[in-house]
């Protein structure tokens, strides 16, 4: 999925090495939606605009959170191994990513996602299709974090090359993400999941901000 990562003018008769490592992943729900479920509705992007999207629908049995405190709700949607979830945050109000961005690190999420915090509830969850993808220069971030060395004339990577004078120019990251409704059926739980059905019983996971 991610396609011409390397810039025509990232490599020149300077470069002595380019190292490139790549990971995909694809997830299968263990609860998939159905295809049929999914309808075209508007997605806020702010408060005054918003755009169609295809929002994907089901109601099943999930670990969800409200914390009332930070303004969020978390969701977590297992995938069919058993071994790997998506976890959704959705702040509250829908001016709100930019305080949960402020806020999430790692202490944050454990905290969330923790026993404590997480029930099994049945839920009615709304999420979008989608496809999301950036490419990241990582150098000044690296640099900032104290990684300077690698990237002076002084650098030392001797370990992985003879070359004299060997450092490295610039990192770059890039990731790409696919949501869809795919699942395999036979992974899902039959008591957990039911046809789409308006319902008190269920709480509702909207992700349409």
């Amino acid at each position: 999925q991610i396609q011409d990562f390397l810039e025509p003018s990232s490599v020149n008769p300077q470069t002595a090495l380019v190292l490139v490592n790549a990971i995909y992943f694809k997830g299968i729900w263990k609860t998939p939606f159905k295809e049929e479920d999914t309808q075209e509705v508007p997605f806020n992007v702010t408060e005054q605009e918003s755009r169609p999207v295809q929002m994907m629908c089901q109601n099943s049995t999930f670990r969800v959170a409200r914390v009332a405190e930070d303004k969020i709700k978390v969701l977590e949607l297992p995938y069919a191994s058993g071994e790997l979830s998506l976890l959704v945050l959705l702040p509250d109000d829908i001016s709100g990513l930019a305080q949960l961005e402020n806020k999430i690190s790692y202490e944050k999420l454990m905290e969330w996602t923790s026993p404590k915090v997480m029930e099994k509830k049945r839920v009615k969850v709304y999420l979008p299709r989608m496809k999301i993808g950036e490419k990241y220069n990582l150098t000044s971030v690296l640099t900032s974090l104290g990684m300077t060395e690698v990237f002076s004339p002084s650098a030392n990577l001797s370990g992985i090359s003879s070359a004299e004078s060997l450092r490295v120019s610039e990192a770059m990251h890039e990731a790409y993400m696919e949501v869809t409704e795919e699942g395999t059926e036979e992974a899902g739980s039959a008591d957990d999941t039911e046809d789409i059905q308006h319902s008190s019983e269920f709480e509702e996971f909207r992700a349409d901000h």
